[in-house]
């Protein structure tokens, strides 16, 4: 397309509501607009897309896992928080299946200065989860707490999640436990209604192709300043906020001063951080049980055994609902490496030496096919292994021509494809010479 399409930056909308009762200070301040910036390194730039810069930062349904992590919180002048200490909750929905939000304890901490400071560095992280394609809606909740409250709260927090909060979403018991925690220090029956200090909406980045949403969900670290609402004081309103990235960078995860280095306190802000990942993390679905089951099964020779569960496991590829779209057909195709490879080991057992050949042929070129196909969400220890595989496949395919006093030429022609596809994907490999040309 000759023209790109600017996309509108993220906004956090301020909920600022006075539900807690008692009167504000002078200088507290209802903010109620954030605008996005996001982060090149340590300069700021503003945040708008386009088809081109969008597709490296894309999250799209159903395809990439993510991971979520709050890397620093810092609020000012927030209403009802002149006195004692502050209880600070993080609630996200679109995460999960069910719509109830998965909700966390961030932090426990008072005000400080005459400005009353908040700042919270890396205080959640939400572990590895695969986007549904669901809006993602970030709210963090702040109100007043009792010092009862307070070291119960801090306490289960060490306990826990060893002073950070931790949101495993595949973990019924994890989403319990901060559940459970959540209610009692801000959602519980016995209190008023939290206050909540800002939320961010955003749509999946892959539905730019049919329409333009106002909010983006990508990859990428974005950092949220609070635009001054009219009614603040002065010397919030005269705050130029579009200056800010020539002026403010990111050290680590604080902003900071570009001049001097000093600290980013005029005013608030959030740095959200979004990780794409290749693969899923998790190891005790029933799909991975049965998986190991059927390496173990064909490794010791369980021929039945591993005919039986091979069986049952294209259903449980279907019905695994952490993994991608693209994670499913790899799985699909190493089952059907496996199941080559049960039937060459049935054909040994039976003493039928070209019936074997003709298997152990296809379970190269199966795996060869997962190499190239799947090479960008595998690891380097999975193609080396992969790699060791074949080489040691070839070795015993030459071994059955000898035997059956046939040219081997069908072997010279299957390795050299598959070490072209070995070069061509991910970092270089260590190859083994060729084989000698047969006369």
């Amino acid at each position: 397309m000759g023209s790109s399409t600017n996309l509108r930056p993220l906004i956090l909308t301020f909920f600022a509501t006075a539900v807690l009762g008692g009167c504000a200070s002078s200088r507290s301040v209802s903010w109620t607009t954030f605008t996005a910036f996001h982060a090149e390194g340590r300069r700021l730039k503003p945040a708008s897309w386009n088809y081109r810069t969008l597709a490296p930062a894309a999250i799209s349904s159903n395809l990439h896992h993510v991971s979520i992590s709050i890397d620093e919180v810092f609020l000012r002048n927030l209403p009802h928080t002149e006195k004692g200490l502050v209880v600070l909750g993080v609630a996200i929905d679109g995460l999960r299946a069910t719509a109830e939000p998965a909700v966390a304890i961030i932090g426990i901490k008072p005000p400080f200065g005459p400005d009353r400071f908040l700042r919270l560095e890396h205080p959640l992280q939400v572990d590895r989860f695969l986007f549904k394609g669901e809006p993602v809606r970030i709210g963090v909740i702040t109100r007043p707490i009792s010092p009862n409250d307070a070291e119960y709260g801090r306490a289960a927090i060490d306990v826990k999640h060893r002073g950070k909060a931790r949101l495993t979403l595949h973990n019924a018991q994890s989403i319990k436990d901060n559940a459970a925690l959540f209610e009692k220090l801000i959602d519980a029956p016995g209190l008023r209604r939290a206050h909540w200090i800002h939320s961010i909406p955003a749509e999946p980045a892959d539905r730019i192709y049919r329409t333009t949403p106002k909010l983006l969900f990508v990859a990428g670290t974005t950092v949220f300043i609070a635009v001054p609402p009219p009614e603040s004081p002065p010397e919030f309103v005269h705050a130029r906020i579009e200056t800010f990235p020539d002026k403010v960078e990111l050290k680590g995860s604080r902003l900071v001063w570009r001049s001097s280095g000093a600290d980013f306190t005029d005013l608030p802000y959030m740095v959200v951080t979004v990780t794409k990942h290749k693969r899923s993390p998790y190891v005790d679905t029933a799909l991975r049980k049965a998986v190991r089951a059927l390496e173990a099964e064909i490794e010791t020779n369980q021929i039945d055994a591993a005919k039986a569960t091979a069986a049952r496991t294209p259903k449980l590829i279907s019905d695994d609902r952490s993994l991608s779209i693209v994670e499913k057909n790899l799985e699909r195709a190493l089952l059907e490496w496996r199941t080559h490879s049960i039937d060459r080991k049935s054909a040994a057992k039976a003493g039928s030496r070209e019936v074997e050949l003709r298997h152990l042929s296809a379970e190269i070129e199966s795996l060869c096919f997962v190499a190239r196909q799947f090479h960008k969400i595998l690891e380097r220890s999975e193609l080396e292994s992969f790699m060791t595989i074949t080489n040691a496949g070839f070795e015993r395919m030459k071994a059955i021509y000898r035997d059956i006093k046939e040219d081997p030429a069908p072997a010279d022609v299957l390795q050299r494809r598959c070490r072209m596809i070995f070069r061509s994907v991910g970092p270089p490999l260590p190859l083994p010479p060729p084989l000698p040309t047969p006369r």
